[in-house]
C-alpha cells in the first residue's frame, strides 16, 4: 500500500499548492471550508499583508485584522458567499505596516472533491495599488484638465487642419467678445488683424506640417489680435501641436498684454524721469548760479528725459508776463514769442492761460491732448510742431511762484498722473535750489554790505582799507585817516519812533554820507548798532583831519532828519587814529580809532585822537572782560542780602539780592567796576540768570532749615527785559520747587519800562502771572506819565537814594517825595525809600506815610549766612 494512500483530498491539495505557490507573488491561502482554521499561506501572503503565517493559523481571522475597518465586513460576507461556492473576485483596502494603505484585488475558489463536494476554500490576493493609483491618476488629470481650461484667466483656443476652431474656453469668448460656444467653427483669420492674416495663415500651416516656426511650445510671441467689434489689440501667444487618431491639431494660450506694454512704456517713461531727477539733482549740487542751472536742466530734460521742448520763465509780477530765461529744442523766434503767448492777465474775451493758472494756484498744469484743447493759446502753434501734450510747473521760491517750467511731449496722454508727481518734486528740487542760491547771495551780501544802509560791512571796509595801505609807498609823508563816528542818542530815538524809526534814521545818514564816496572805494561803513567807520586818504597834519572831520559832520547833521513826519535832530562823536603813528593795518586802526570814540564819549568831547593811554585802558577793559568770563565758569560771584523794613519799628519785610564779585586775587570788587562791563558784552544774562535761580535755592534753605524766610528782590538788567525769551527763563527758574514762587520779586528800573511800553506791559503781564511780584527801581527817573504808570503791572515803587538826599535839603526835595508816595497810595502799591542812611529821614519817611525803607541805617548788604543769623534767628556759625 502506498504511504500516501492516507492522505485526504484536502492534505493532497495543500501540498500540491505548497510546492507551486512557494516562489509565487501572489498571496495564496487555504483553509477549511467553515474557515476555522488556515491549513496553508505561502510566504507572498506575508509580504504582500505584512503579517506572519504563524499568525494567520493560531487565529484565521488575523488577516482580516489588516483590513480597512470600513470594509472588514464586506469581506466577511464575501468569505461567507465563497462558504457557499460563489467565487467571485473583491477589491479592498488593507493598512500594511510598513507600506501604508495597499489595495487587494481577491478571489475565494471552493476546492471540490470528486463528487462535487467543496472540501476547502482557496484565496488568491494581489497588490494592485500601483494599477489603482494610476487609473486614479489619469481620471483626476483628465478632470484636472478640463477645469483647468474653463477656468484658466488666459484664452486656449484648438484649431484643426483646416484652421477652424474646435475648442475655446471662456476666457477666449470673453477676449474676443463672443458668447458661448460662438467661436466653435470659425476660421482662425476671423480673430487676426486682416493685415496679418496671410502671413500668420502661413506660420500656422507650416506649423501644422512640420513645426518649423519661430513660434512654439515655450516661447512667447507678440501677435495681433482683433475682437468682434473690430478694435485690434496685442497678445502673447504659446502654440503646441498634437497628433490624435491620425489628426493634427495646434493649441495656441493666448493673453491679453495691452496693460503690460502699456505699463512698460509707462516704467520706462517713469525710468526716464527718474533719471531726470537724477541728473537734475547733481547738477543742483555743483552748479552754483541760477542761469547755468536753467539751460542744464532744460539740456538734461530733453536729452535724459526724451522731451521734444523745454523752456523756464521768471514771473514778472509788474508787467503780468513771463521771461524767458532758458530754453531747448525750441527755436529763438518761440522764445521769444512767450512773453506775449502766456499773459498772467488773460485779455479780453480768451480764457485763462495754462502759465497763468500755474501761478494763481501753484500747481501743475496739463493739456494731454492739444488737439482736444482749444483754450491753450498756442495749442495749434504746438501742433504744427509735432507737439501733442504740454504742462507747466509752477517753481515756488520762499512760498511764492517766482518761475515757470513748461514741457512738450510728442505723444497725447504723456503727462499721467504719476508723472506729474515726480514732475511736482522736481519742480520743488529746482525752487528750493533757487532759495538756496538766493539765500547763498544774501549771506554773501550780507558778509559784505549793511542790510539797512547799504554800506560796506566791517569787515568789506577793512579788506578796502588794508588793499590802499599795501600799495602806500614806505616814504609817504601823506597819512590815512580813520574815524569811528557814534550816533548821540540814538537809543532814544529808537524808543520814540520804535525800531524803524531808528532804521530811517541810519538811512538817512548813508544817503547824506555816500555823495562824498565812490563805489569803488567804499571808504564809509556801518560796524555797529548806532556805529560809523570812515578812512580818509592824503590826510596831513592834525588840524587838516579835524577839519575834514568837521566838514563831512556838518554836511551830515547839520540839517535835521524828517521821521514819519517828525524832524529829528542827532549829532555824533568820532574817535580819531592815524597811519602809521596809531597802526599799520586796518584792523588796529579800527580798534584805536574805536579806544579814541570811548575817551569822547567819557569826556564829552565832540572828538578824540588816539593816544597810547588809551590803549592802555581798553587792554585794561579786555582783561577785565576775560577776568569777568573766568569768574562765570569758576562761580566766583556771590549774593549778599539787604533787609527792607517797616518804617514804624523796622520789622523785616524783605531783603534785596545784590551781585558781588569775590575775586580770589583782590577780594570783593565794587559792582561799578564790573557790573557796566557785563552790560556792555552781554554777560550780564548769564549772571543774571544766575542770581535768580541763587536767591530762589537761598530761600528754599532757609525755608527747609525752618527759619521765617522773606521774599528777595531781585535786580533785572535792561538786557534780560528786552530779550523775547525772558519769561521763559523766569519760568524755568520758578519750576524747580512749588514754593519759589514766593522767594524772589522782580525790581526792574523805571526808564528800562519806558523803553518800550507796550512792549514790557506784556512781558511783565506774564510774569506776574507766575506769582512774582514787580517793583519799580529807581522811581522818578524816568519820566513816567500818570496814564503808563497806571497800565503797569506792577505791585512796588521804590523812590530812588538821590530824591531821599534831596528830601532833607529844601522844600522842593520833601514835595516831591511826598507826591511819589501819594502816587503809590493812590494805585495801591506798596511804597519803598531806598538809600536810607539818618534817623532824620526816616523820621520824614514816617511823617509822609512811606511803609518801607532800606539803606545802610538799619544794615549793609551781608552774606547769606551773615543775614540768616542777623535777621531771621539761625544760630551762629561755628568760626572755622
Amino acid at each position: 500500500m502506498d504511504e500516501n494512500q492516507d492522505e485526504t483530498p484536502l492534505q493532497r491539495s495543500v501540498e500540491s499548492l505548497r510546492l507551486s505557490a512557494q516562489a509565487l507573488d501572489v498571496a495564496f491561502l487555504v483553509g477549511d471550508c467553515d474557515w476555522r482554521s488556515v491549513l496553508y499561506s505561502n510566504p507572498a501572503y506575508e509580504k504582500i499583508f505584512g503579517r506572519t503565517g504563524e499568525a494567520l493559523q493560531a487565529d484565521p481571522d488575523d488577516w482580516l485584522a489588516a483590513i480597512l475597518d470600513e470594509e472588514r465586513e464586506t469581506v466577511r460576507a464575501y468569505l461567507h458567499r465563497a462558504q457557499e461556492g460563489v467565487g467571485a473576485a473583491l477589491q479592498f483596502r488593507i493598512r500594511h505596516p510598513r507600506s501604508g494603505i495597499r489595495w487587494i484585488h481577491w478571489h475565494n475558489l471552493a476546492l471540490r472533491g470528486p463528487d462535487g463536494r467543496a472540501f476547502a476554500i482557496l484565496g488568491v490576493g494581489e497588490d494592485v495599488t500601483a494599477c489603482k493609483t494610476a487609473t486614479a491618476v489619469n481620471d483626476e488629470q483628465r478632470q484636472l484638465l478640463d477645469s483647468v481650461i474653463v477656468s484658466a484667466m488666459d484664452a486656449i483656443l484648438s484649431v484643426d487642419a483646416d484652421q477652424r476652431i474646435v475648442l475655446a474656453n471662456p476666457a477666449a469668448e470673453k477676449m474676443f467678445g463672443y458668447g458661448e460656444g460662438e467661436l466653435l467653427g470659425l476660421s482662425l483669420g476671423d480673430l487676426i488683424p486682416s493685415r496679418f492674416r496671410i502671413a500668420h495663415g502661413r506660420q500656422v500651416a507650416d506649423f501644422s506640417h512640420t513645426g518649423a516656426t519661430h513660434r512654439y511650445m515655450g516661447h512667447m510671441s507678440v501677435v495681433y489680435g482683433q475682437r468682434r467689434d473690430g478694435k485690434e489689440f496685442p497678445l502673447e501667444a504659446s502654440i503646441s501641436r498634437n497628433e490624435s487618431s491620425g489628426n493634427t491639431r495646434c493649441t495656441a494660450i493666448l493673453r491679453d498684454i495691452t496693460e503690460r506694454l502699456r505699463a512698460r512704456q509707462r516704467i520706462e517713461r517713469l525710468n526716464k524721469l527718474y533719471a531726470v531727477l537724477s541728473a537734475v539733482n547733481g547738477l543742483i549740487v555743483r552748479t552754483p548760479g541760477r542761469e547755468e542751472l536753467f539751460q542744464q536742466a532744460c539740456n538734461i530734460l530733453l536729452d535724459v528725459g526724451h522731451y521734444r521742448m523745454a523752456w523756464i520763465g521768471r514771473v514778472d509780477a509788474r508787467s503780468n508776463r513771463i521771461e524767458p530765461m532758458a530754453s531747448a529744442g525750441a527755436e529763438e523766434a518761440f522764445i521769444e514769442a512767450i512773453q506775449y503767448a502766456y499773459p498772467l492777465q488773460a485779455p479780453a474775451g480768451r480764457a485763462e492761460t495754462m502759465a497763468a493758472r500755474a501761478v494763481r494756484l501753484g500747481t501743475v498744469q496739463v493739456a494731454n491732448d492739444l488737439r482736444l484743447a482749444p483754450d491753450v493759446y498756442d495749442a495749434q502753434d504746438c501742433l504744427d510742431r509735432g507737439l501733442m501734450a504740454k504742462a507747466v510747473l509752477p517753481l515756488r521760491v520762499a512760498g511764492e511762484t517766482s518761475l515757470l517750467l513748461a514741457l512738450y511731449a510728442g505723444e497725447p496722454e504723456h503727462f499721467d498722473e504719476e508723472e506729474q508727481r515726480l514732475l511736482g518734486g522736481l519742480a520743488n528740487d529746482l525752487g528750493h535750489a533757487i532759495e538756496v542760491i538766493d539765500k547763498a547771495e544774501r549771506l554773501d551780501y550780507l558778509s559784505r554790505f549793511d542790510p539797512v544802509t547799504g554800506l560796506a560791512s566791517q569787515r568789506l571796509w577793512s579788506e578796502r582799507l588794508q588793499a590802499r595801505l599795501s600799495v602806500l609807498p614806505a616814504d609817504e609823508p601823506l597819512r590815512v585817516a580813520v574815524f569811528a563816528l557814534n550816533i548821540e542818542n540814538f537809543r532814544a530815538v529808537n524808543q520814540a519812533l520804535g525800531r524803524e524809526g531808528g532804521d530811517e534814521l541810519l538811512r538817512q545818514i548813508a544817503q547824506r554820507l555816500r555823495p562824498y564816496d565812490l563805489p569803488e572805494t567804499g571808504r564809509f561803513a556801518r560796524i555797529g548798532a548806532d556805529q560809523f567807520a570812515i578812512f580818509a586818504m592824503n590826510m596831513g597834519p592834525p588840524a587838516q583831519v579835524v577839519h575834514y572831520l568837521s566838514q563831512r559832520l556838518g554836511e551830515t547833521f547839520h540839517e535835521p532828519f524828517r521821521i514819519d513826519g517828525t524832524d529829528v535832530r542827532v549829532a555824533a562823536k568820532a574817535g580819531i587814529a592815524m597811519h602809521p603813528d596809531d597802526g599799520t593795518d586796518a584792523e588796529a586802526l579800527l580798534r584805536n580809532a574805536e579806544a579814541a570814540l570811548k575817551a569822547a564819549k567819557l569826556g564829552g568831547h565832540r572828538y578824540a585822537f588816539f593816544t597810547p593811554a588809551m590803549a592802555a585802558q581798553a587792554s585794561k577793559r579786555l582783561a577785565m572782560e576775560g577776568r569777568l568770563r573766568q569768574a562765570i565758569e569758576q562761580e566766583e560771584f556771590v549774593l549778599h542780602y539787604q533787609p527792607k523794613v517797616s518804617l514804624d519799628g523796622y520789622r523785616l519785610l524783605g531783603s534785596e539780592a545784590l551781585i558781588r564779585w569775590n575775586d580770589p586775587n583782590s577780594g570783593l570788587v565794587p559792582p561799578g567796576l564790573f557790573i557796566p562791563i557785563l552790560e556792555e558784552t552781554g554777560l550780564i544774562h548769564e549772571v543774571g540768570r544766575w542770581a535768580m535761580r541763587k536767591a530762589i535755592e537761598q530761600y528754599l534753605a532757609w525755608r527747609d532749615a525752618g527759619l521765617p524766610a522773606v521774599r528777595i528782590a531781585v535786580n533785572v538788567s535792561p538786557l534780560q527785559l528786552r530779550t523775547d525769551g525772558f519769561a521763559e527763563e523766569v519760568a524755568a527758574a520758578l519750576s524747580i520747587d512749588a514754593r519759589a514762587p514766593e522767594a524772589i520779586e522782580l525790581e526792574i528800573t523805571e526808564s528800562v519800562i519806558m523803553g518800550d511800553v507796550k512792549q514790557n506791559v506784556q512781558r511783565l503781564h506774564t510774569i506776574r502771572a507766575l506769582g512774582t511780584p514787580v517793583a519799580i527801581d529807581d522811581f522818578g527817573t524816568g519820566f513816567s506819565s500818570l496814564s503808563y504808570l497806571a497800565r503797569l503791572p506792577v505791585d512796588t515803587l521804590k523812590i530812588d537814594r538821590a530824591f531821599i538826599n534831596d528830601m532833607i535839603t529844601g522844600p522842593d526835595g520833601m514835595a516831591l517825595v511826598s507826591t511819589i508816595i501819594n502816587l503809590g497810595h493812590s494805585l495801591r502799591l506798596s511804597v519803598v525809600a531806598e538809600g536810607v542812611e539818618t534817623e532824620e529821614q526816616a523820621r520824614l519817611l514816617r511823617l509822609l506815610r512811606c511803609e518801607q525803607m532800606q539803606g545802610f541805617l538799619y544794615s549793609k548788604p551781608v552774606p547769606a549766612e551773615v543775614f540768616a543769623e542777623r535777621f531771621l534767628g539761625a544760630a551762629p556759625v561755628a568760626a572755622a
